[in-house]
């Protein structure tokens, strides 16, 4: 089964235009180490320039559309910056919801962390409409596009997301969070951490019983830590854990 990745620009503008083709070509070569083909769609707005932008307000807006429409398994922007901020109002929240409801993880940094806190706060006013999950991950130019190899452990994480499958150590706390960080059981070593935001503390996630692993907003790159602090690692496998977000957290999606 083919994988389909939509690469958009609702930030800044493209400058290296260099590291845009090495960033395609390699997530296009992803395809025969994961035994699939990988289609990569372009925006047609993709290299559009205005000011700092990648295009004006508008036809930043109307790639958002596009890829919410496009289908693809993921919607990758090429950068962060700066520009969500702007157009924030206007973002088409239900079509973003219904494109994640189909399948689709919108996968972002920086700037992007806006366009997260707006789904997911959108979907908090309507908790029965769902739809409200994103990615915190990487962006094309700074993950795939330079001159070096990519990051092992960037692109090991983003070929999970691609698969629906994730690995990493954790461990299981309360279903109801404590009011204090609960440290790991003895002898299990893992980075993330749960916190309940009486504080205004910044950490986020815990395993629960509510949705399987792929479904959650950012599961793989906590695991990506997990990697980093347990090797070796075990061979790949489906994930059979879950994890949730903590609602009240407007960063809650990219703190890991």
């Amino acid at each position: 089964m083919s994988k389909h990745i939509y690469i958009y620009s609702p930030s800044g503008a493209v400058r290296d235009k260099a590291a845009f083709k090495r960033g395609i070509q390699r997530l296009k070569a992803l395809g025969p180490g994961l035994g699939t083909d990988i289609e990569v769609e372009i925006d047609e707005a993709a290299l559009a320039s205005q000011q700092r932008f990648a295009g004006d307000d508008a036809i930043r807006l109307a790639a958002i559309r596009r890829a919410a429409a496009s289908g693809a398994d993921v919607a990758l922007i090429t950068r962060g910056g700066y520009g969500l901020t702007r157009i924030l109002p206007d973002l088409p929240v239900k079509q973003i919801h219904k494109a994640i409801e189909r399948g689709t993880a919108f996968v972002g940094l920086s700037d992007f962390t806006a366009f997260q806190a707006a789904v997911f706060a959108a979907q908090a006013q309507h908790p029965g409409q769902g739809g409200g999950i994103t990615w915190a991950g990487p962006a094309l130019l700074e993950a795939f596009g330079g001159e070096g190899a990519p990051d092992e452990i960037t692109q090991a994480c983003f070929e999970d997301l691609l698969l629906g499958q994730g690995e990493g150590t954790g461990w299981r706390l309360p279903k109801t969070p404590p009011l204090i960080r609960m440290p790991p059981e003895p002898g299990r070593r893992a980075f993330c951490s749960a916190w309940r935001p009486v504080t205004g503390r910044k950490a986020i996630g815990w395993p629960s019983n509510t949705r399987p692993c792929g479904a959650a907003t950012w599961p793989c790159w906590c695991l990506c830590w997990a990697r980093l602090i347990s090797r070796p690692l075990p061979r790949r496998r489906a994930a059979s854990c879950s994890w949730r977000t903590w609602a009240s957290i407007p960063t809650a999606s990219s703190a890991c």
